[in-house]
């Protein structure tokens, strides 16, 4: 019982160690070439983190659904720096990306994070991935 409690803690807290998408919320409507305000949120950690590197992708969706993978067309990758307190109360940074004018009206695309850190005091290399659905409409 104990190995299984422990197991459960270890994995509590290396989920907690990526980041999500706190904006656009899933489902938002997009359409081709708009530009976007993604608010990237990293909860507050109890050990170590080291902020290495963020990827933002958008892939469209197949017909079962979205998924974080494959990746996509890449919009941002870059350093990733979190502060403040964003729309769920964890530190975020905001970082402005255009929705690629090739996806496809009336689909739905995968706004996809790809996070790389280290961690801890021995700083292990630490990746995670998410993502949020978007629906693709027609312009203004």
């Amino acid at each position: 019982m104990k190995y299984f409690a422990t197991l459960a803690a270890l994995a509590t807290t290396a989920f907690a160690q990526g980041v999500f998408i706190g904006a656009p919320a899933a489902n938002s409507d997009v359409y081709p070439g708009q530009w976007i305000t993604v608010e990237v949120e990293q909860p507050i950690y109890i050990q170590n983190v080291d902020n290495i590197a963020l990827v933002l992708a958008v892939a469209q969706c197949p017909q079962n659904g979205c998924n974080d993978d494959p990746i996509g067309t890449i919009v941002y990758q870059g350093p990733y720096s979190s502060s403040g307190s964003g729309i769920h109360g964890s530190p975020f940074q905001n970082i402005s990306v255009a929705i690629p004018s090739t996806v496809t009206v009336g689909s739905q695309v995968s706004l996809s994070t790809t996070f790389f850190a280290l961690v801890g005091a021995s700083l292990e290399t630490y990746t995670d991935k998410s993502f949020v659905p978007l629906n693709v409409v027609h312009g203004p």
